[in-house]
């Protein structure tokens, strides 16, 4: 996945940086809400991806101790770090209850640094938004039928929401 510039340089975690029993491995992704990495389960030997709420706009890794902070410590950015904690803790609480293919799980969820984390399985393969670039730039076309069966495995996760009442409101093929 090609790194997305909106966050800072600098604020992701070193690779070897410990987290928990987790050892960071590499930066898989940034947003405007945070930074995903791959990471080591040094205690089970496997590959999972950590998600860590680090919203841009209004919060900063302070390089000298590793912690998140609210660009200031009262006001807006301070209660909007917050908002945006609480948030990401429910959406670790609320995936950890789906059981569904097409949903990513989340095996633990933890706060450090003064943020929080959540930790899902490593899957091995391509991700659908640089499959779209690639075909594209190799002039090769999804077929009828490809796009078809995408479709129809996002559409019934997205079902499979929708009867819990749950609304993804980011649908993207990067996501």
């Amino acid at each position: 996945m090609a790194e997305n510039s909106t966050t800072p340089s600098g604020q992701a975690l070193p690779a070897g940086a410990r987290l928990e029993e987790f050892e960071v491995l590499s930066v898989l992704g940034r947003g405007g809400f945070g930074i995903t990495y791959l990471a080591r389960d040094v205690s089970l030997g496997r590959k999972v991806v950590i998600k860590e709420n680090l919203p841009s706009a209004f919060a900063f890794r302070d390089t000298a101790s590793g912690t998140i902070r609210p660009q200031s410590e009262v006001g807006e950015d301070a209660e909007n770090f917050a908002w945006s904690l609480q948030n990401f803790l429910r959406e670790a609480d609320t995936l950890a209850l789906l059981d569904h293919s097409g949903i990513v799980k989340v095996l633990r969820k933890f706060e450090a640094n003064g943020t929080a984390y959540f930790v899902m399985p490593y899957e091995e393969g391509t991700i659908l938004d640089k499959e779209i670039s690639d075909r594209k730039e190799y002039d090769r076309h999804f077929q009828e039928d490809e796009i078809i069966g995408l479709l129809e495995h996002v559409l019934d996760a997205l079902g499979y929401m929708h009867e819990r009442e749950i609304y993804h409101r980011d649908i993207k093929p990067g996501n």
